[in-house]
């Protein structure tokens, strides 16, 4: 559904596309073999450069929209069911989740609060309703994390609480 409700998150995410672009030209790199077009930055890059363009179109989708005219049938408002009765207290409670999370992870460290993040993200999006493979995704997901991006790829996470990053 297109409206002008759509604007200003298209601005909020443009600027933070622009924001994560910036920020990831200031990530350090040493360039051990000479001509590797492959940095630190480059993910981040891309996906600021992703995010920026897609706001864009979304900003300019708001911008260009036209509304229809509404059936006498159906007089509901689009842009007020943009977002469902129920669900604004979900994306605050995903939120809430997600900032927990960023505070936890250097204290609990990722192998204990990673599960917490991932079931509690399906808790508030899809309910209780699956607890065998709620928990099996809490455990799958991060342990495939864990797997790419400390053992494969090196990177320094708190894994264990009160360890630090391991090297």
């Amino acid at each position: 559904m297109r409206s002008r409700a759509d604007l200003a998150p298209g601005i909020v995410l443009l600027a933070f596309g622009i924001w994560v672009i910036v920020e990831s030209r200031n990530i350090s790199y040493t360039n051990l073999i000479g001509n590797d077009p492959l940095t630190p930055a480059t993910v981040p890059t891309a996906l600021g450069v992703l995010l920026s363009v897609l706001s864009i179109g979304l900003i300019v989708r708001s911008l260009v929209w036209r509304p229809t005219t509404v059936s006498t049938e159906d007089s509901s408002d689009p842009v007020a069911e943009a977002v469902p009765r129920g669900r604004a207290a979900q994306v605050v409670l995903a939120i809430v989740v997600c900032v927990g999370y960023a505070v936890l992870l250097p204290r609990l460290g990722f192998v204990i609060t990673t599960p917490l993040l991932v079931a509690a993200l399906i808790a508030v999006a899809v309910g209780r309703e699956r607890p065998v493979v709620t928990a099996l995704i809490a455990i799958m997901l991060p342990a495939a994390c864990y797997l790419l991006f400390i053992e494969a790829l090196g990177l320094d996470l708190p894994v264990w609480p009160g360890a630090g990053p391991m090297p």
